[in-house]
């Protein structure tokens, strides 16, 4: 029988294990966030803070941690938004003059370091916004 079989034929609930020489403690709390439960944290041999009442402080260091590596997720996913806002133009959707500085300067450094030969367009359209509304079907969008 596999040491952690259930023994039926005893009528026991919980399966028959090996009893090692060294006994654990195990400690398990749900982690709560935004009125979420997220998972459990289990403390093994924990008795240190259950004694001197250290439990409190360790969950809720435990769950600032939580907070602060959250905010610190969403914080790098709104830098990458703006930093595509930044480059590209809100009305056509085309890179702007500020990614021709972060993307396009450093390939033309490139290409002039290698030797090859290189080109770089460049195209200056005044009242875009003016011909876009004369050539392009108003929508009736609220």
């Amino acid at each position: 029988m596999d040491s952690l079989e259930l023994d039926r034929s005893k009528g026991s609930l919980l399966p028959h294990t090996v009893v090692s020489a060294k006994q654990n403690v195990y400690f398990f709390s749900p982690v709560h966030f935004r009125e979420r439960e997220i998972g459990y944290l289990v403390l093994e041999n924990c008795d240190y803070l259950l004694d001197h009442q250290f439990l409190f402080e360790t969950l809720n260091t435990f769950r600032t941690s939580i907070e602060a590596l959250y905010g610190k997720l969403i914080l790098r996913k709104k830098n990458k938004q703006l930093s595509q806002l930044y480059i590209h133009d809100s009305l056509t959707g085309l890179y702007n003059r500020m990614a021709y500085e972060k993307l396009a300067l450093p390939l033309f450094q490139q290409y002039m370091q290698k030797g090859r030969p290189v080109g770089i367009l460049f195209a200056d359209a005044d009242h875009l916004k003016y011909i876009q509304h004369r050539r392009i079907p108003h929508r009736n969008v609220p």
